[in-house]
């Protein structure tokens, strides 16, 4: 988008009063975009329901070879959006048997698994599914790890572009921002134990979601007919911090909207 565009985009969404953040959909960038894909990989392309969940990106992306959803809530939405079961896989690296069993119920037959355990689950149920086992390569040599700073976003993806040219290719990229670096050496400080025995399973979120829009309206809209089992702030996150605030005594010190005018 050219910065004119955006401008007068940015005019429109005042001028209409729109709550933010505003997602602008441009349905032929999407096909364009996807269409490079198929030219340039030479391979079956698999579209993940959770990058974006609306309609319109569902029907955007109707030529991919299929669709992958990680919870049975993305299920339904592809099953009510008239999705064959043969084009969908279930990708869930921790996967219980009753979210097997929903998924098989609805006819979907592709599973994709990461571990002996989420294999040996699948596999129970008898023949008939096609699984895909992910599999991490052995390391073929102490691992290197470069950290750098940029300026911004557009500097360090510049960089990125860079090395793959030459020839390397990153196993994995983390990017942080300031804020995040700030909120993760406050907590490596902090030496947090708990005394527990064996694991426990937590969810380490803000405290509110990146919406301006009453967490119970996005709740009734996204998932219309879930049932609230705790009360939750206007904007209170979706996410289930709760076990970590028990066990570990952990708190979110930092917000979006500390930093940035809704």
């Amino acid at each position: 988008m050219t910065g004119s565009l955006v401008a007068r985009v940015a005019q429109w969404t005042r001028d209409q009063r729109l709550a933010t953040p505003v997602h602008l959909f441009c349905q032929r960038a999407v096909t364009d975009a996807l269409e490079r894909l198929r030219v340039g990989l030479d391979a079956r392309i698999s579209y993940a329901v959770k990058a974006n969940t609306h309609p319109l990106m569902l029907r955007a992306v109707a030529d991919v070879d299929e669709y992958n959803v990680t919870n049975t809530e993305h299920l339904q939405l592809l099953l009510s959006a008239r999705v064959a079961p043969s084009r969908i896989a279930f990708v869930n690296p921790a996967i219980d048997r009753a979210t097997a069993e929903t998924a098989l119920r609805a006819g979907v037959t592709r599973f994709v698994v990461d571990d002996e355990r989420g294999l040996e689950l699948l596999t129970s149920f008898g023949t008939g599914l096609r699984l895909t086992l992910r599999l991490r390569p052995a390391p073929a040599g102490p691992p290197r790890t470069i950290v750098a700073a940029f300026a911004d976003l557009i500097a360090a993806g510049q960089a990125v572009a860079q090395i793959t040219r030459r020839g390397l290719t990153p196993s994995m990229l983390e990017l942080l921002d300031r804020a995040c670096l700030q909120a993760v050496e406050e907590w490596k400080r902090l030496g947090i134990e708990a005394d527990v025995k064996g694991t426990q399973n937590v969810i380490i979120a803000a405290a509110d979601t990146v919406m301006n829009r009453p967490s119970r309206d996005v709740l009734a809209e996204v998932f219309p007919g879930t049932t609230m089992t705790r009360e939750i702030g206007e904007f209170g996150s979706l996410l289930a911090i709760d076990h970590a605030r028990r066990v570990l005594g952990y708190e979110p010190r930092h917000s979006w909207r500390d930093r940035i005018t809704p």
